[in-house]
């Protein structure tokens, strides 16, 4: 084979080495691309969580009897048992159920499990951020301490993340508003929490709920709101509205008795302090926030108007407490009208 001249093979090699530097360069692009994709789809996961990642969360799991997981980073972990057959006025006008069915019932409503979410949230006085239940079937556990914690370490062992056969069937029939951010966010918190941060609350061994025959000779549970309430003191602050102390007022915007006092209860079980409830001399429609800017804007302020979907009113004036909540007429028929 006839050799080429030297310079011929110069020209040769430098364009073999721009070929080469040119496939690196569209590399390194697809490569970057892949990286911002990735980290584009991860921040609007983030964004769209239920969760608060420097807060306190709240999610409701739809097992017989229900769990409701309440944990704050770096702090505790909260685990309450609800008997299925606690026997609950349903949000939305739907009456009265036992609370083992609501996860059917949103499902047939087309509301999934967010109308579970609100009914327990409603009865425990905490806003529920998550829900979490199986497509098909049932899911059963055994709820004392030792027979949790042994289910709880299974779950959160490393093994049962090697068996992905498990893992995509698991995956398959599971029904939930979280993404996969935040399962792994529970995951690692239910995991790194210490035995002695765990604590454990089981209504159905505890002197709150107390058995009723329904005319159809169904036996249920009714509760005692007071006596539930009492079992709950400090489960659910969060360090953030502690700190910040500020004082709330509430106002019913409404002719509906009792609802600035759900509110109250459900501030108090948060850590605020409510320090008037009373009713509004005029009715408005929609949630009112209003108080100084800065109190608008804290962390207290955020969260009731992200709970309550409230409008925010600036107003730069003294008055009896930092932040005044006016409930309107929407929070009633959140509870208690069929959309």
């Amino acid at each position: 084979m006839k050799r080429l001249p030297r310079w011929r093979q110069e020209q040769r090699n430098k364009r073999r080495r721009k070929v080469s530097v040119l496939i690196k360069l569209v590399f390194c692009l697809i490569l970057l691309g892949f990286i911002l994709f990735l980290a584009f789809s991860f921040l609007k996961l983030t964004k769209e969580s239920p969760f608060n990642k420097d807060s306190r969360s709240t999610i409701i799991l739809a097992t017989k009897p229900l769990l409701l997981l309440s944990f704050e980073p770096g702090s505790d972990l909260t685990v309450i048992s609800i008997p299925e057959k606690t026997y609950l006025e349903v949000n939305r006008g739907f009456g009265s159920y036992r609370l083992g069915a609501v996860w059917e019932l949103g499902a047939m409503e087309g509301l999934r499990g967010k109308l579970l979410a609100e009914t327990v949230g409603e009865f425990l006085g905490v806003p529920v951020d998550g829900w979490v239940g199986p497509k098909n079937g049932s899911w059963s556990v055994s709820f004392n301490r030792e027979n949790f914690l042994q289910q709880k370490n299974e779950l959160i062992s490393l093994r049962y993340l090697l068996k992905p056969q498990e893992l995509i069937l698991s995956f398959q029939n599971l029904e939930t508003n979280l993404n996969f951010v935040d399962l792994t966010r529970l995951w690692f918190s239910a995991k790194f929490t210490r035995f002695d941060k765990v604590k454990f609350v089981d209504l159905e061994n505890g002197p709150a709920l107390n058995t009723l025959t329904l005319a159809d000779g169904t036996k249920v549970l009714t509760a005692d709101q007071k006596l539930v309430d009492s079992l709950l003191v400090g489960l659910f602050k969060e360090q953030k509205i502690v700190q910040e102390h500020l004082t709330v007022e509430i106002l019913n915007g409404t002719e509906k008795a009792g609802l600035a006092n759900r509110l109250a209860r459900l501030i108090t079980n948060l850590g605020g302090d409510v320090v008037s409830v009373t009713n509004s001399q005029e009715k408005i429609s929609r949630c009112q926030i209003k108080g100084k800017s800065q109190a608008l804007e804290s962390y207290t302020g955020q969260l009731l108007f992200k709970i309550y979907n409230c409008v925010k009113i600036a107003d730069q004036n003294e008055a009896r407490a930092d932040l005044q909540v006016a409930i309107g007429q929407d929070y009633w028929q959140k509870l208690f009208e069929r959309d």
